[in-house]
């Protein structure tokens, strides 16, 4: 088979491989899509020799020998979500930190491949209504869901997105799914803020208008109640910092590499809770995929690139320019 990785800062080989042999309780799967996520670009541009690639929808190749219930053909969302369920994280109830499931995904292949392999187990099967492309949305969509129960966002809250990749888009929609009264988003990236549109119940261009002025203005200048910072910038969460009103809650949702300067004091005299979200559980994968194969979010007109896998440098590139919603490669 094909499969993508990386080789120096920024750059791309597609190599033949051999093809993955399953255990008796595994199927292989033939990729159609696998989306490009944020922690796959920090990856690309720091030239680290690492897995990338797990935002995937397929179709079953082939079953293992005791495998039940699956056969060649299937349409299948995969999911590595559950954890190894022995390590200390795990017995906690916190699978979506076990270290054991993330060192073995970063010494696999990972999935810009034409093949990979899962447990029968771990295997959602596509009913007719749900494209692979909306599938392969569900594990970016169970990230924000994730970041929105760690919010403890109630109905009726008023809630503020700073960053409108995927998962800042994503959050917008589950945050209105989930009872916000409304949601206003923040973004730099004319593309994107035209995919925000009408999700969003305000899409601040922040080239042009300040966000924290608008929120402020918007909420009668006490701010939101919950405030997603999804961008993994210095700025933005130093403004989300500036948006969240006493005793309210803001989510570390983006990447961020940096030192960022914060005013540590306002989070005694306003009560502040400040708190990160990683992946997700098993829980929140399943409703994800719930609430696109029922309708409950639009997540189709975020796949906005399907480019081939010997294409996948440019892709790359495409995304780190944020002309984009969802890029998928095509194995």
């Amino acid at each position: 088979m094909r499969a993508a990785s990386v080789v120096g800062e920024r750059k791309i080989e597609v190599r033949k491989v051999p093809d993955p042999a399953i255990d008796k309780d595994e199927v292989l799967i033939k990729i159609k899509y696998c989306g490009i996520c944020g922690s796959d670009l920090h990856v690309y541009k720091s030239g680290a020799a690492i897995a990338m690639g797990h935002e995937i929808s397929g179709d079953i190749a082939a079953v293992g020998a005791e495998v039940k219930g699956w056969k060649v053909g299937d349409r299948v969302l995969p999911t590595g979500r559950g954890g190894c369920g022995g390590c200390v994280w795990c017995k906690r109830g916190k699978a979506e930190l076990c270290e054991v499931c993330f060192n073995d995904f970063m010494e696999s292949m990972g999935c810009y491949t034409t093949y990979t392999k899962f447990k029968h187990t771990q295997l959602y099967k596509l009913p007719d209504s749900m494209s692979y492309e909306e599938a392969a949305l569900v594990e970016p969509t169970s990230c924000s869901l994730h970041a929105v129960r760690r919010s403890g966002m109630r109905k009726g809250d008023t809630v503020a997105v700073f960053g409108l990749g995927a998962i800042g888009q994503l959050a917008v929609r589950v945050a209105k799914a989930l009872g916000a009264r409304a949601v206003y988003a923040s973004e730099i990236s004319p593309a994107r803020i035209a995919l925000a549109r009408g999700e969003a119940d305000e899409v601040i261009d922040a080239n042009i208008t300040n966000p924290v002025e608008r929120i402020l203005e918007l909420t009668d200048g006490t701010g939101t109640d919950i405030v997603l910072e999804c961008a993994g910038s210095v700025p933005t969460t130093q403004q989300a910092m500036a948006t969240i009103r006493k005793a309210g809650t803001i989510v570390i949702v983006g990447i961020c590499f940096d030192w960022v300067s914060l005013p540590v004091n306002n989070i005694m005299l306003k009560e502040l809770t400040v708190t990160g979200a990683l992946n997700s559980t098993v829980d929140e994968f399943t409703e994800s995929f719930e609430l696109i194969r029922d309708k409950k979010i639009n997540v189709a007109s975020l796949a906005t690139h399907k480019i081939p896998l010997d294409e996948i440098n440019e892709a790359f590139e495409i995304a780190i320019r944020g002309e984009c919603g969802k890029i998928m490669i095509e194995p």
